[in-house]
């Protein structure tokens, strides 16, 4: 007997919204070159474009925190504001700068 034959019939299916973003420390390429950031993060490329895939569970790569090149935002939490998302986690991959972090 599979999964789905074991369910009960009067539960209902959830659909689970799963996105990945390679967010390049969240800054457009138009053109090819990237844009300074936002005066307020939370209304800046990276979070419209969090906002845009509407995902239930969001892996993200390439976040800065702290980092002079994203004007010393917390890219995480503004991913998680602007998707509204309760839980996040963050963990850095590279440490670049005294201070700062890049994952």
């Amino acid at each position: 007997m599979n999964q789905r034959s074991r369910r009960d019939p009067g539960t209902r299916r959830r659909t689970v919204r799963l996105a990945t973003f390679n967010v390049l420390h969240g800054r457009a390429l138009p053109d090819g070159g990237p844009l300074s950031p936002a005066a307020n993060p939370a209304e800046g490329p990276l979070a419209r474009a969090v906002l845009s895939l509407d995902a239930d569970v969001l892996a993200l790569q390439e976040l800065d925190r702290l980092q002079e090149r994203s004007d010393g935002a917390d890219q995480a939490s503004v991913a998680a504001d602007a998707s509204g998302l309760k839980h996040w986690r963050y963990r850095t991959s590279c440490a670049v700068l005294l201070g700062s972090a890049w994952g």
